[in-house]
């Protein structure tokens, strides 16, 4: 199958802009408008009709989902889950330390783990409960298939119980936006246990994805509308300001900002992709880079932790700026640039090694 290479772009992009989030940089807010909704618009726009025109397509497809989320979460968590006691020893982690004056967001382990423990938490994430803490963006993987999942069941139940297309379109809007609107009332109440909050609202960003797969002939790209889309973009920047959307913990500024800032962040990438696609180079690099967005996002906090510990080395840092969570570098101007460039080589290199040690062991067999 063909490759779209404008969504490999978009991809690309995208994944570059969690990076870029995740390492301090200065544009964060403005990234965190729409990044992650871009994620969930572009996987709905690849929901196809016939993912749930019968139960064995349902079946097929919730099996292909399986192999393609459910796998990488319990792989990347079970992973870095067994080595733990390793990460201790490394300071990757750190036992939490009452009154710091860092005001503490470390990663909270406080004894090295035993064979008990291992056993707890690897049950834990089976049922996708846990996700490691150096394995934090795996959470996506995680809303995604259970969107997934639901997406297709509804659209399955939707279309054996309506008589006409129309009437199918209707039903789906309304219980996209039922959906969506009940993410929000959970936001107000701050309850996200299992992500359910989350899992709601970004299922709108989903459908989204779907309605622009149906109406992106009707959609066009000019200048005019790309620096429309983003001057709003800024302006919700500043109005939302210092406010950050959150959406792993289904927190954003209103239900109306969350649907238009992801709609016009979609469209403002969209566009970019589609003129850097004139570029071969361009679409080849950034293209391969979407094409291995699920390294990047599973890996890039690893090789934040490696190169963290080379800069305490280097500007003899306090060893606690490791325990923290996210790249807390803010002495040394243009850090975030390396972070970037190790946050994604870091993972495709992985990827390159993995893959050849997997055809080593095949030609053995």
């Amino acid at each position: 199958m063909n490759r779209n290479s404008t969504f490999d772009i978009i991809k690309g992009i995208g994944i570059i802009l969690v990076v870029l989030g995740h390492c301090g940089f200065i544009f964060s807010n403005f990234i965190y408008l729409f990044h992650m909704p871009l994620f969930f618009i572009v996987s709905g726009y690849f929901f196809k009709e016939t993912n749930y025109d019968n139960l064995l397509k349902v079946r097929d497809y919730l099996k292909r989902k399986i192999k393609q989320l459910y796998l990488p979460y319990i792989i990347t968590n079970l992973f870095f889950l067994y080595c733990t006691n390793i990460f201790i020893k490394l300071n990757f982690y750190s036992a939490r330390k009452p009154n710091d004056p860092l005001g503490w967001t470390g990663y909270d382990i406080v004894d090295p783990f035993n064979i008990k423990l291992y056993f707890f938490k690897t049950f834990q994430t089976l049922i996708l409960y846990l996700r490691e803490l150096i394995s934090g963006p795996t959470w996506v993987l995680k809303v995604l298939f259970f969107i997934t999942i639901f997406s297709c069941l509804i659209h399955y139940l939707c279309k054996k119980s309506c008589k006409t297309d129309k009437q199918f379109q209707i039903i789906r809007f309304f219980i996209s936006l039922s959906v969506f609107l009940v993410g929000y009332i959970l936001q107000i109440l701050k309850f996200n246990f299992y992500q359910i909050g989350t899992i709601l609202t970004c299922s709108m960003f989903f459908y989204m994805g779907i309605l622009y797969q149906q109406y992106q002939e009707k959609i066009k790209i000019n200048l005019i509308t790309f620096f429309i889309s983003f001057t709003i973009l800024i302006i919700f920047c500043f109005i939302q300001y210092p406010y950050r959307t959150e959406i792993y913990i289904n927190s954003y500024y209103n239900p109306f900002s969350i649907i238009l800032t992801s709609a016009l962040g979609f469209y403002f990438l969209l566009s970019i992709s589609k003129f850097l696609n004139r570029n071969k180079k361009i679409t080849d690099i950034i293209g391969y880079i979407g094409e291995n967005t699920l390294w990047i996002l599973c890996l890039h906090p690893f090789f934040f932790k490696c190169l963290t510990l080379i800069h305490i080395h280097l500007y003899k840092e306090p060893i606690t700026i490791l325990y923290k969570h996210s790249v807390d570098i803010t002495t040394h101007d243009g850090w975030w640039i390396l972070y970037t460039i190790i946050g994604i080589i870091g993972p495709l290199t992985t990827k390159f090694y993995v893959n050849k040690i997997i055809k080593f062991i095949k030609i053995l067999n």
